[in-house]
């Protein structure tokens, strides 16, 4: 092979990867009725070996499970409400699941109402089906740029919820990456 055939061939490679690089769909929707909880090996490779930097890891050998929180996540104020998204890896069984931790008032809630322009949801604590619905119509709620308010049970009004650009940003980075790990896109 020539040497100006390999640098044409060079240069030809890389100029394809950076278009569908740019091209690619990095927002993918997520159908919240379709609950998967089921990881595969190269899933929870690429998780721990490029994701799990961005996360403080506590592992639980007797349950053989990993909880992962983002690391640079938001700090609330005493009073704020917000919600983290905790990944949690079952790796025995090959299964990941998605548990909000609230803060704030909304911490003392069983159940969380939520509504955006062009829906809601009810998530009951305790349920991991409820819960990965839950993160699935906050994830599509955050790429849709649409707002997102919850039901404050105490004032009896709706009030916002992921407010702050950062909020977002971080629910988006840890939902993406759930998303993944259950290999839903």
């Amino acid at each position: 092979m020539s040497p100006k055939f390999q640098k044409i061939f060079f240069i030809t490679l890389i100029a394809i990867i950076s278009v569908l690089f740019l091209l690619s769909d990095n927002e993918r929707k997520i159908n919240p009725e379709k609950v998967r909880f089921k990881t595969t090996e190269s899933a929870e490779l690429r998780f721990k070996n490029l994701r799990s930097y961005y996360y403080n890891v506590q592992n639980f050998e007797s349950s053989y499970q990993d909880v992962y929180r983002f690391r640079n996540a938001h700090v609330y104020k005493e009073g704020e409400n917000g919600i983290h998204f905790i990944i949690i890896n079952h790796w025995i069984e090959d299964e990941a699941f998605i548990i909000p931790e609230f803060f704030g008032e909304i911490k003392t809630y069983d159940t969380l109402a939520i509504k955006w322009r062009t829906g809601n949801f009810t998530y009951e604590k305790g349920d991991l089906e409820k819960a990965w619905q839950f993160a699935a119509h906050i994830y599509m709620t955050i790429i849709n740029k649409d707002s997102l308010c919850f039901y404050n049970q105490t004032k009896n009004e709706w009030e916002p919820l992921l407010a702050h650009p950062n909020e977002q940003t971080q629910s988006k980075i840890v939902l993406s990456d759930y998303f993944t790990l259950v290999s839903k896109y």
